[in-house]
Order: C-alpha cells, then structure tokens, then sequence
C-alpha cells in the first residue's frame, strides 16, 4: 500500500486555478506513467514537436543546474545530507495533465517537470528551486516523523506537505522581487505582505495536490505555520532575489556551514564549477 507522502506535491501557484485529479490518489494520477491505477502508455518522441518539446525540457534542467545558484545550492545541501542526487536519476522530464507544472515523487524520489507545460528555461528553472525545496525536504525527513514513515494521525500526512509547500513557497515563490511583481507585496509592512503571499502560495499547493476542502486546506497551513515560515534551512535566510541571491552567494554559504554544509563545495558549485555528478540528461522514460 502506497504511504502518505510528506513532500508529495502536484504544481506551484498555477495549479490551484485547473482541473484537478478526481480521485484521493495524493496526485499521482496528474502523472500518467506514475498513477498506480492508469494502463500507462508512452507516446512516441522519435520525431515531431513532441521529441522537440522533449529535448528541450531536457537540455533546459541541465542548463538550469549549471547556471542557477539556487538549485545548485540545493542539490549540495541535499548530497550533504547523505542523499544521493543525479539529474539522470531524480529529475524526469514527463507529460502530464491537468495543465500542472511539475511535483515531487517521494516514493521515487524523482522531480518530474511537466514537459508538455513548461519547456522554456526560466519556467523550468522555477520549477525546479520549488520541486528541489521538496526533494531537500525529503531527504531531510524532519518535518513530522520522517518522509518514509506512515502517518499515525489523521492530519499528519497533510501537515508535513502543508510544511514543506510552506517552505517552498517562502524560499522560492515569495522572494520580494517575484512578490512585488505578482502583487503579494509593496513597499510598506513586507513581513506581514510575505507572510500573506507565503499562506496563499501553499494554500494553492495543498489544494492542487490534495481532494481536500479549502477549509481543511487553510486549517492544515495555520497548524504548522509559525514552525515551517521560521525553517529556513539550507539557506538560513530568505533570498530577496534571485539577482540577490547570485550577488551574495558567500552569505548563503556561511549560512549554510552552520547546518554542516560544505563550504567549499558550494562554493565550486555556485560559481563556475561544473555540476560533477548532478550533470547528465535527466530520464524521460
């Protein structure tokens, strides 16, 4: 019987507003070929837009875990802790419906891009720092009793990805340069603006990942949210932006040496250093 999952999580911001899974699956049926009860058959990607859109999404993750510091970043923190990390193994370029973005497998321990969604760099870049955040989550396995343990309560399941989306959220989503865009901030009382953009962002998370009521949905938020907002590891801080972020590496990496994170790893990793063993074409199968 497949567990709970504590960092399963079907899409970001765009999700909530779509059609979602009919069924009390945890998301997987979002993702055809991971949906347990779904007669999966893989299109063909030989030749056409569907092997273009294919490769692109391919070569777009490689390029984003070379060039973007914050998933590079993270995928040292999550080697750090012990976990094993590959694009050829943990990232998957996939179809799926519903018009998602991307999730998190934790029973594969797979990231999977929805290809057939995003396929141009920054698109995937930005699912890539949210799904990570899941990935590190994971691998950290504190947020309740451990990722791989059934939940004993019935909130529990629910609470640990109402945490982790919260998280996500609030080190990726609500930077104050994509806030202030999306219009969740301005330029006065940012705490509590972040704090409002944080809440709806996991609020549309839960919601596109769980056949759950919004009450039950913004119930499971309030429960952990002083908790999780406060959780700012590998980081130790919340990026402002990703401009920001690039700017004042060394500070994230002080941070990070606090949390037992190599400091010269990733200092080779969000520089110019090759990605080593994260690099390779991430599997679509």
């Amino acid at each position: 019987e497949r567990q709970p999952s504590s960092a399963s999580t079907a899409a970001d911001e765009s999700s909530a507003s779509k059609s979602a899974p009919s069924s009390e699956d945890y998301g997987y049926s979002v993702f055809p070929k991971r949906d347990p009860g779904a007669d999966y058959k893989a299109p063909a990607r030989f030749i056409g837009f569907r092997a273009w859109r294919h490769n692109r999404c391919l070569k777009n993750v490689l390029d984003c875990s070379m060039t973007d510091p914050f998933i590079r970043y993270l995928i040292v923190a999550i080697r750090s802790r012990g976990c094993s990390f590959t694009l050829s193994r943990n990232v998957s370029c996939e179809r799926c419906r519903f018009s998602f973005s991307g999730g998190y497998d934790p029973m594969r321990k797979q990231v999977a891009v929805c290809e057939n969604e995003f396929w141009a760099k920054p698109g995937i870049c930005s699912v890539l720092r949210h799904e990570l955040i899941h990935a590190f989550d994971d691998c950290r396995a504190v947020m309740f009793k451990g990722a791989d343990e059934e939940a004993k309560e019935p909130n529990e399941s629910l609470d640990r990805l109402a945490c982790t989306e919260i998280r996500a959220a609030s080190l990726n989503h609500c930077m104050l340069g994509a806030a202030k865009m999306e219009g969740y901030t301005g330029m006065f009382n940012y705490a509590g603006q972040h704090q409002h953009c944080v809440k709806s962002k996991a609020l549309m998370s839960v919601l596109a990942a769980r056949q759950i009521s919004r009450p039950e949905g913004e119930a499971a938020i309030e429960r952990v949210f002083d908790r999780c907002y406060a959780d700012l590891e590998p980081f130790g801080r919340i990026p402002a932006s990703l401009k920001s972020f690039r700017s004042d590496c060394d500070r994230f990496i002080i941070d990070g040496a606090r949390y037992g994170y190599s400091i010269q790893e990733a200092r080779q990793r969000t520089g110019n250093a090759a990605p080593g063993s994260a690099s390779g074409s991430p599997s679509a199968s």
